[in-house]
């Protein structure tokens, strides 16, 4: 669900973004870096055995975070970068 829903964020902006060069490849690596760490991850995790495996655990969980705020990053900077060069246009 959450897939459709990015899926479709990105193709509403897809003509906006499109007129500045850059911008659209950041706002979907954005919204493809937390699909990696939000769901994907995410969901792993569930397979792991808290009790045995806590250092992966661990990991995966900084792991899965960061992606997420990278894919945040990238789309505010996507935003940026479209907003410079609308302004410029």
């Amino acid at each position: 669900m959450v897939v459709v829903l990015f899926l479709a964020c990105i193709l509403a902006a897809k003509k906006v973004l499109s007129r500045v060069p850059g911008s659209l490849r950041f706002f979907v690596l954005g919204f493809a870096l937390i699909v990696l760490g939000g769901v994907l991850l995410e969901n792993t995790i569930n397979w792991l055995n808290h009790e045995t495996l806590q250092r992966l655990w661990n990991v995966e969980t900084v792991v899965e975070e960061s992606l997420e705020f990278f894919g945040t990053i990238s789309i505010c900077h996507a935003l940026m970068i479209w907003r410079d060069g609308i302004g410029r246009a």
